[in-house]
């Protein structure tokens, strides 16, 4: 696990990543938020250029490629079906 303080969210705001690289080629990253470390999201970015078959095709990944992003939505509990939170 690497903490990086310098990060950025998906929204633009300073993020504190947790993060974890897998295969020497992407990290993992839970992003939380510096001062109340409230989760932010997360996102899986590209750390080196890697080449994979996908199918009949080779595909390549160049470093820095964000792969995937995740954020928080919103939830509640509500008496009723189809109410608001």
């Amino acid at each position: 696990m690497t903490l990086n303080q310098d990060a950025i969210d998906v929204e633009g705001q300073l993020a504190l990543p947790i993060a974890r690289t897998e295969d020497c080629w992407v990290r993992h990253e839970i992003l939380l938020d510096p001062s109340t470390y409230a989760y932010r999201g997360g996102r899986v970015v590209a750390v080196a250029d890697h080449s994979k078959f996908m199918g009949d095709a080779k595909a390549f990944i160049k470093r820095g490629a964000i792969l995937s992003l995740s954020l928080p939505i919103g939830a509640g509990i509500t008496d009723q079906p189809g109410q608001q939170p």
